[in-house]
């Protein structure tokens, strides 16, 4: 039985599976004040919003390392600072998308096979999708390490392809709903495709590769379902 609605390019997805922030939750208030917070401590200067919305996506070592020119060692130091900060308050800023849940828990209910496949710690993402009353909708979870030292979006997605597999999901046409850039790239070393949304951090030049994009989550309905 098809699930889905075909795509642009004509095939059929089997599977979906969902960025986390920037894609279902909007983590940027909270990242935001814990970011700075960790600057604060580490003596550095705090950044502006703009330019903060480059650190939502990759993991957060990696952005310390790239963005900040620090070695292993401190960006990794940094990196606890900011996740310290952020479990004491930033989750609690952090809020589903408008529309976003609905949509999941209508593609759930419609028996989709769904998975999650994001570089943030696994245990955060778990703790909001049980939150925001969406756990259940998603056969495969699959995040960061803990340490995020397992983070990268090609780990976490082939992880995700993996847990669904073993739900004996059909990923024979699976499809990655994200954000960034990182989405994108990370889809094309395992050969899935992604449908880019507008409505979290990434930028129009990111999507260049992207199976299609869409600005709300309606249209992203309308694209998957017809």
């Amino acid at each position: 039985m098809t699930l889905l609605a075909p795509l642009p390019d004509g095939r059929t997805p089997t599977a979906l599976i969902f960025d986390f922030d920037g894609t279902i939750c909007d983590s940027a208030p909270g990242v935001f004040v814990s970011l700075n917070a960790a600057f604060r401590e580490l003596g550095l200067p705090e950044l502006p919003d703009e330019e903060l919305r480059e650190w939502i996506g990759p993991p957060t070592q990696v952005s310390f390392r790239e963005r900040l020119g620090m070695d292993p060692e401190a960006a990794e130091a940094a990196r606890q600072v900011f996740r310290r900060h952020y479990d004491e308050l930033g989750m609690e800023l952090s809020r589903p998308f408008p529309e976003v849940p609905e949509l999941i828990l209508e593609l759930a209910g419609r028996g989709v096979p769904l998975g999650i496949a994001t570089s943030k710690p696994e245990f955060a993402a778990r703790a909001l999708l049980e939150q925001y009353g969406l756990a259940d909708s998603f056969q495969a979870i699959s995040g960061a390490s803990a340490d995020e030292k397992l983070s990268s979006k090609a780990y976490v997605l082939g992880r995700a392809l993996e847990g669904l597999q073993a739900r004996d999901a059909d990923v024979s046409l699976p499809v990655l709903i994200g954000d960034r850039i990182h989405d994108v790239e990370g889809g094309l070393e395992h050969g899935v495709g992604t449908i880019a949304v507008a409505w979290g951090y990434g930028r129009e030049e990111e999507w260049a590769d992207a199976l299609a994009r869409v600005a709300t989550p309606a249209e992203l309905r309308a694209l998957l379902l017809g």
